[in-house]
């Protein structure tokens, strides 16, 4: 499978919402009720935030630590969408089971299990969006809770899905940890069983010093990777650059010694200043060489967060090992 998304929700506060999101409902909050003492997004009833995606085909998987509160009634909590609709998605029903539809109403399977009021699970959903041929399965801490073949999972005149729907219940609904693939095969075959990365921890690792290349220009001191390592960002102090200049940072090591690394997401939060052609690229520097990953382009006058996904160690097409991590570095290439 692709990696097309993380989030960790440790490395901004609510304000920021709209700089990592495409969009927010209402007010969902940025809070410090997550499953391991870190931060999650809290989401109540109407809330919601939505993230716009380009998936590789058809297939789409999610993954996200969920504390459903104790709802009252029946909330949707994640919907795979076509633009604006709802494709198919997953019901918190009022007694806690799960429950599969389509299109907001239609129901395609619901689990005789259900979930404990107030208690974090793991919840992974894939589905194949298809008028007949499609296929849902809802696992629960990595066990099958309800799925189906030969259903149809399209609600509108397209078997595409383009986006993700987080959804606020009736009370509070806590999610953390959440990630997204599309149904491409990776280029390491031995991506874990090609589908469900299984329960996962996502965590936010910030620079601790600067590394092979320092070529930006800091707004303040001499020492570029102490303008990039806070949490939430802070504009006041940054980096800039010229074209073709470049910065790489030394970064924590991997927080589980021996843990299996499934992929890992730069964030950069940019903002372009000046009119003219402006373009960056994330750097991923392993084995001793750096790998310049796809150009973006800033928005002009507000920052926001532009992500590259990796679901394997660009220098040896593997799944990254705990090695190279260690060993490697992060940063930003400023390319046009």
């Amino acid at each position: 499978m692709s990696l097309l998304f993380l989030d960790s929700f440790d490395h901004y506060a609510t304000a920021d919402l709209t700089a990592k999101w495409t969009s927010i409902t209402n007010t969902p909050a940025i809070t410090s009720g997550g499953r391991r003492s870190t931060n999650c997004v809290e989401l109540q009833s109407g809330e919601h935030v939505k993230k716009t995606l380009a998936p590789g085909d058809t297939t789409g998987v999610v993954g996200f630590a969920l504390n459903p509160g104790n709802p009252s009634s029946a909330f949707d909590v994640f919907y795979f969408m076509d633009v604006a609709s709802q494709q198919v998605g997953v019901r918190v029903l009022s007694n806690l089971t799960l429950q599969v539809q389509r299109g907001g109403s239609t129901t395609l399977g619901t689990s005789t299990l259900a979930l404990n009021a107030s208690t974090y699970y793991y919840i992974e959903f894939k589905a194949l969006i298809s008028n007949t041929v499609g296929t849902y399965e809802v696992r629960v801490n990595g066990v099958n809770w309800v799925s189906g073949t030969g259903a149809d999972t399209q609600a509108t005149a397209n078997a595409v899905w383009n986006g993700i729907d987080v959804v606020g219940g009736n009370g509070t609904a806590l999610v953390d940890d959440l990630y997204v693939l599309d149904g491409v095969a990776s280029a390491d075959p031995t991506y874990p069983d090609n589908t469900f990365l299984g329960d996962v921890r996502i965590d936010a690792l910030f620079p601790t010093a600067e590394g092979t290349t320092i070529e930006w220009t800091p707004s303040t001191g001499t020492n570029n990777a102490a303008l990039v390592d806070e949490t939430p960002p802070d504009t006041t102090d940054y980096n800039s650059a010229a074209a073709t200049e470049k910065d790489t940072y030394t970064m924590p090591d991997v927080p589980v010694s021996g843990a299996l690394i499934l992929g890992y997401q730069v964030c950069l939060y940019l903002e372009k200043t000046d009119a003219g052609a402006c373009t960056v690229a994330p750097v991923i520097r392993s084995v001793g060489s750096d790998y310049v990953g796809t150009a973006i382009a800033p928005s002009n006058g507000s920052y926001a967060y532009f992500l590259a996904p990796y679901s394997v160690d660009p220098a040896t097409n593997l799944v990254p090992t705990e090695a190279n991590w260690n060993a490697g570095e992060v940063g930003v290439k400023r390319v046009t």
